[in-house]
């Protein structure tokens, strides 16, 4: 009899052992989304190009595609329904009608843009896109609308490198088409 438990505590502890190795097991992480099969046509230089009257909103009619790494979103609570968005050539704001955009555009996201029915236009030497609405008889630009978000913004791969751009005071000008304004810098050269 003593020969039978002793068999049985065995078998125990070594299935126990087993069920809690197994419990144990790392699990790969599902991959984020990949870049979509969408190719950008222009340039945000190109792009900011089309504005050039200080206060003017200056739709977009060409079938325009921007790609870009979201630079900043609303998950601090500085920006509210915008984020900044940037490539090699500049950076530009976005006006989206939506809040917690940092959910579905962290920083690091690529972004594709469908430019065309957009308006660009400036605020200060800001360049800034969004849609045009009619405030009290006045023309302006407004975020686009939740419901039309999925029509011209796409969002591709996460967790892109972002670095700024290192640059010196001298190199930093004022103007609406300027590379440096609106986009995640570093001033160096001291």
């Amino acid at each position: 009899m003593k020969k039978i438990l002793s068999i049985a505590a065995v078998l125990l502890i070594a299935g126990s052992s087993i069920l809690w190795s197994g419990c144990n097991k790392e699990f790969d992480a599902p991959p984020g989304p990949g870049d979509l099969p969408i190719v950008a046509n222009t340039s945000i230089a190109s792009l900011k190009a089309l504005h050039t009257v200080s206060g003017q909103l200056d739709e977009v009619v060409d079938d325009i595609i921007i790609s870009a790494l979201v630079t900043a979103n609303d998950k601090s609570g500085n920006l509210y329904k915008e984020l900044f968005i940037e490539d090699s050539s500049g950076a530009i704001k976005l006006l989206l009608d939506a809040s917690g955009l940092f959910a579905s555009y962290p920083v690091g996201r690529r972004v594709y843009i469908y430019c065309k029915g957009l308006y660009i236009s400036d605020e200060n030497g800001l360049m800034v896109m969004g849609t045009r609405a009619v405030v009290s008889g006045t023309p302006t630009l407004q975020g686009i609308l939740s419901s039309d978000i999925s029509k011209y913004v796409k969002g591709g791969s996460i967790n892109n490198p972002v670095n700024p751009t290192t640059v010196t005071l001298s190199q930093l000008g004022t103007g609406m088409q300027d590379p440096y304004i609106g986009r995640l810098i570093k001033l160096g050269g001291y």
